[in-house]
């Protein structure tokens, strides 16, 4: 009998311990751990080839994973954040203090990752005569003193500037990056994606339009078939880029890492996750080195992983 009570009592001591396991800092039992379970993440539309190839090969490599991720305007990705709808987001730059103030406040640890460097390009028509643009007549452009190509060297059309939705973090960017106080011109028009604004460039002489950079750049087949439609415009060097020896750069990892491309945002991963969880094991394994080797075949700059240059000298 003494036996039996003491085996019963080891038994209730296994259980407890156990479920205390399975539970977070808040007492809730955690329906998911860092490679296992299903949650829901939100991605900025802009970065979707990069986080497509990060969600697919994730789940192929843990068979018991299944994120379920939406591509969105980034203000739309906040709100999926802010109103628990999304356990993690994927977006072109950091928390602001305000934002992170609403998780401070609760007492909620915000985990964000630094995970790459993105870049925003200008894409224009195949027939367009221009493929460099200097950063102060870009200003002018998003000021709207300058909105015709003939200013440029190009043909006498008024520009066409297109960008991917309402709420672009792309453009966003640029209003941070040129300091723009007021309102784009109404020259300025969004479509819905990236995908759409390589489409209308394909189709329209006149168009210059605002993209992420991997959506043109990468090795899988969707970037190289964009390539083969559009023009992707060289620019010159920020004055920060003192080293730089050619006036105009294209926005390829080395010229990003090396600061000669102008246009530069860094991609964050974002959880608030009050345990390690399946968005905090997605973070993880971008961060680390399959994740990082992904960034790079996406044409994004690796946050964490070292770049090797090779220097190729020509003879004539």
């Amino acid at each position: 009998m003494k036996a039996t009570k003491i085996y019963i009592l080891a038994l209730f001591s296994i259980l407890v311990l156990g479920s205390c396991n399975e539970t977070g800092s808040k007492g809730d039992k955690k329906p998911d751990d860092e490679v296992s379970g299903k949650i829901n993440i939100s991605v900025d539309e802009s970065l979707k080839p990069f986080a497509d190839s990060e969600v697919k090969t994730f789940m192929r490599v843990y068979k018991r994973a299944n994120l379920l991720a939406s591509y969105k305007p980034e203000n739309q990705v906040l709100n999926d954040l802010f109103k628990d709808s999304a356990r993690m987001v994927i977006i072109p730059r950091k928390l602001t203090d305000a934002e992170q103030k609403m998780y401070s406040d609760k007492k909620i640890r915000v985990k964000m990752v630094k995970i790459a460097y993105d870049a925003v390009a200008l894409i224009v028509n195949k027939s367009n005569p221009d493929s460099t643009l200097q950063l102060s007549k870009l200003s002018e452009i998003l000021q709207g003193k300058l909105n015709n190509w003939k200013a440029l060297g190009g043909k006498n059309s008024k520009m066409k500037i297109v960008f991917d939705n309402s709420g672009s973090s792309t453009l966003e960017y640029l209003r941070k990056r040129f300091q723009i106080a007021d309102s784009f011109p109404s020259d300025f028009f969004a479509v819905h994606s990236n995908e759409e604004v390589i489409n209308y460039v394909e189709k329209t002489p006149e168009a210059l339009g605002i993209i992420g950079v991997n959506w043109i750049t990468g090795l899988d087949s969707v970037p190289n078939s964009f390539n083969k439609r559009i023009k992707v415009m060289a620019l010159s060097p920020p004055d920060t880029a003192k080293s730089a020896e050619e006036p105009y750069y294209l926005p390829f990892q080395a010229w990003i890492s090396l600061g000669y491309y102008p246009l530069v945002r860094e991609v964050y991963g974002i959880t608030p996750e009050f345990y390690n969880g399946l968005g905090t094991g997605f973070i993880n394994f971008m961060s680390e080195d399959k994740g990082q080797m992904l960034v790079r075949l996406s044409g994004l700059l690796p946050a964490t992983m070292p770049i090797r240059f090779v220097h190729v000298k020509k003879h004539f």
